[in-house]
């Protein structure tokens, strides 16, 4: 019988030391899920973050692609509003020039016009260039001003005003009548 009894004590004693490591298991996975749970929670939030960050980059691709498009527009536009008075102007940068080259191509278009004006032995910036675009158009239809000493000039204006937007053909024409650089016009932004 001791034994027995002393079989029933160590088993008794083994399934407490079992119950203590499962006790000590369980806690272990407790803390485990919670590491986990708070892994889970940091890694929502970064991907919440890298989601934010790649639309933000895709949204910048995108306004930067608009504005490239927009550059090479304009100065493929100025460089046959300069061809169509006669006047040679710099060398256009090609479509894969960086967006800066292009727009500062476009700000130096500005002085070229006061050149292109002067060396048409025209002292104004005709009134094509204070007119609407559409203002422009009816002119040109009704065949006002055909015999203007200043047409070329007016037809120019008329060109770099639907080429660039009214309101940035209005900045450009008076940057170079008055020899002053203005600010970047707002669509160019």
């Amino acid at each position: 019988m001791a034994r027995d009894e002393a079989a029933r004590q160590l088993a008794q004693h083994e399934l407490k030391v079992s119950k203590a490591e499962l006790a000590l298991k369980m806690e272990e996975k407790g803390q485990l899920a919670e590491e986990l749970a708070a892994v889970r929670e940091v890694l929502k939030a970064r991907e919440a973050e890298l989601e934010a960050f790649c639309s933000e980059t895709n949204r910048a691709k995108f306004v930067l692609s608009e504005l490239n498009t927009r550059a090479h527009v304009t100065v493929q536009t100025l460089v046959c509003a300069f061809a169509s008075i006669g006047v040679q102007s710099l060398t256009a940068p090609v479509e894969e020039t960086a967006i800066g080259e292009k727009l500062k191509w476009v700000e130096k278009g500005g002085g070229f016009v006061i050149k292109a004006t002067s060396a048409k032995g025209c002292s104004h910036i005709g009134p094509s260039a204070r007119a609407e675009p559409s203002e422009v158009m009816a002119l040109s239809g009704a065949g006002s001003g055909l015999n203007s000493p200043w047409r070329d000039v007016d037809d120019f204006t008329g060109k770099v005003s639907l080429a660039l937007g009214h309101e940035a053909a209005m900045v450009a024409m008076s940057s170079a009548a008055n020899g002053k650089r203005k600010e970047t016009p707002k669509f160019l932004l």
